[in-house]
């Protein structure tokens, strides 16, 4: 899909492209906002903290990619790279979260971790409880 809107916007005119995952409603500014001050090529995020107090971040060789940002140039590279791997990625089960990191590091960018995205989110798997607030969490 990014590919494909990438294809069909003039991007060029833009410094920074923020790729954004469906299924959200944005009130904060913040990602917006550091991203439009970032220095690094690429803006992720990695964290959630649970209303409860628990903060989870990821540990593996991956980021959170419900929200990231890159320099123009960089996210149209990212979207040649992800789709010149889709068969890979499906074969060999990598995420979508595995993949921006490996093209991160693969293309050595510089890259800063927003502390969090300003969304809350009901992670209802966690308890299997829709309606137990220590599922929710912000992004």
């Amino acid at each position: 899909m990014l590919n494909e809107a990438l294809n069909q916007l003039d991007v060029d005119q833009y410094e920074n492209i923020a790729y954004v995952t469906g299924r959200r409603l944005w009130s904060c500014p913040y990602s917006f906002e550091r991203t439009a001050s970032s220095k690094g090529a690429v803006m992720v995020q990695n964290c959630h903290v649970y209303f409860e107090g628990t903060v989870r971040c990821n540990e593996k060789n991956n980021f959170n990619d419900t929200y990231f940002s890159m320099k123009t140039d960089d996210m149209k590279d990212y979207a040649k790279y992800s789709v010149d791997r889709l068969d890979e990625l499906s074969d060999k089960h990598i995420s979508s979260e595995i993949n921006l990191y490996e093209f991160v590091h693969e293309k050595n960018l510089s890259y800063e971790i927003l502390d969090w995205l300003g969304i809350v989110r009901n992670e209802w798997e966690r308890s299997g409880n829709t309606r137990d607030l220590n599922n929710f969490h912000v992004c």
